[in-house]
């Protein structure tokens, strides 16, 4: 067992080094790749310039940006909480930083250094964190073992495990030993803990997932100011919601008002709003469509209410959205995995996706169980669905469901908190 802790220490330090040259190459035709390698160009050095020695800190890393959002009304609590602290947080991947690089409630945003032995110690004496959080996804044995070596507390926070994942396997014994190294654990759910038990980590702890505070906070939210142009739009109709589409499902709703009898006006706000994206867009909609961008600079060429669809060409403002909505029909089920569902449930909208990976989300998988949502593998499948949605009570039922789940499973943040405070 000591030689294959060794032996798998050994080719993970080999692999660290390898990803790096790799992102080198790649760097040359990847933009994303290239984002990745000039934001880690001298970075340990504009860390030291950037901080300010005499802080006391808190260390919070998310991998990317849905790591991110779940770890956000921890990260804004912390700082209403314990406005002595410094936040200095960290992105792996570019998606991440890049959006959020001028995020205002934390003091320091910068990309996390390779995980290699040189950069985590130099890492972890620049930094000098009194707590490091880790959120749902990430595990750095270097990062980790320089922590534990320092004796700073480090929990690890919305975290998901499945029976599939390395460290339940016969060789996942380093993944194993970084997951020891962690001081707590809170998890998104029972199978989560138990799960843990059986490779004998048992300082865990059962929260419900944070990102449901997140988007309780947005529901109550002032609306942005220009929305009432919106509601000119939508003029009482039902509204079924397109939330971060992709090709798929804007190919369904274009069949769906084509060929079925479904007569709601529909909002699109597409995941990707490139020109050439949005030009396709246009293209497939012709006439019954007008843009976000049209209407906000009034090119808007007839009444607004005459339009069957309007698509948002913006950034910034689905999460606005869903409250004119009656259904929400939520992107990337046909391609990589889901994007947010648990926006739309808060406001109570029956939620329809696609099969792929959605089972790496619990709510989608509380949410088809309780008749909330529902889950479509091809077209007919959509339309089948969304018909029986244009019932009432059939709509009301399943919005309702979802409301409750909201409601039910919120607090996470509070009891996360509430155990931080013996470490600050």
């Amino acid at each position: 067992m000591i030689f294959l802790y060794y032996l798998s220490l050994f080719f993970y330090q080999i692999t660290i080094y390898s990803f790096s040259f790799f992102v080198r190459i790649s760097a040359l035709w990847n933009s994303k790749h290239k984002l990745w390698l000039e934001g880690r160009k001298d970075l340990l050095q504009k860390i030291t310039k950037s901080i300010k020695p005499e802080e006391k800190r808190i260390w919070i890393h998310c991998s990317s940006l849905g790591e991110f959002e779940q770890g956000r009304p921890v990260i804004e609590q912390l700082k209403i909480n314990f406005p002595g602290y410094a936040i200095f947080l960290t992105f792996f991947s570019p998606s991440g930083f890049e959006i959020r690089k001028d995020y205002s409630s934390v003091d320091y945003v910068f990309y996390l250094p390779s995980d290699t032995i040189k950069n985590a110690r130099r890492f972890i004496e620049i930094v000098n964190p009194k707590l490091v959080i880790f959120v749902k996804y990430e595990y750095w044995y270097n990062y980790f073992n320089c922590i534990r070596k320092r004796n700073i507390p480090l929990i690890l926070i919305s975290a998901i495990f499945y029976k599939d994942k390395v460290f339940f396997k016969p060789w996942g014994i380093l993944f194993r030993k970084m997951l020891g190294k962690i001081d707590h654990i809170f998890v998104q759910d029972k199978q989560s803990q138990d799960l843990l038990s059986l490779i004998n980590i048992r300082n865990v702890t059962v929260t419900p997932d944070t990102r449901i505070d997140r988007v309780l906070q947005l529901s109550n939210q002032a609306w942005k100011s220009d929305l009432y142009k919106v509601e000119d739009f939508c003029k009482n109709k039902h509204i079924l919601i397109a939330g971060s589409s992709y090709t798929t499902e804007e190919e369904f709703i274009l069949k769906l008002i084509k060929n079925a009898d479904f007569y709601w006006k529909v909002i699109i706000a597409p995941h990707n709003i490139d020109k050439e994206h949005i030009d396709k867009i246009r293209k497939m909609f012709e006439d019954e469509a007008v843009f976000w961008s049209e209407i906000k600079s009034s090119t808007v060429r007839k009444p607004i209410d005459n339009y069957r669809i309007l698509v948002i060409d913006s950034i910034g403002i689905l999460s606005h959205l869903y409250k004119y909505a009656s259904v929400a029909f939520i992107g990337g089920g046909f391609g990589k995995s889901i994007h947010n569902i648990l926006e739309p449930a808060t406001f109570g909208l029956s939620v329809i996706f696609g099969p792929n990976n959605h089972t790496k989300f619990k709510e989608a998988v509380d949410l088809i169980s309780l008749g909330g949502a529902s889950l479509v593998n091809n077209y007919f499948e959509f339309e089948t669905v969304i018909l029986s949605l244009t019932d009432d009570n059939t709509r009301s039922i399943a919005g309702s469901v979802n409301r409750k789940y909201i409601i039910d499973n919120s607090g996470g943040t509070k009891i996360i908190i509430e155990y931080l405070e013996r470490y600050l």
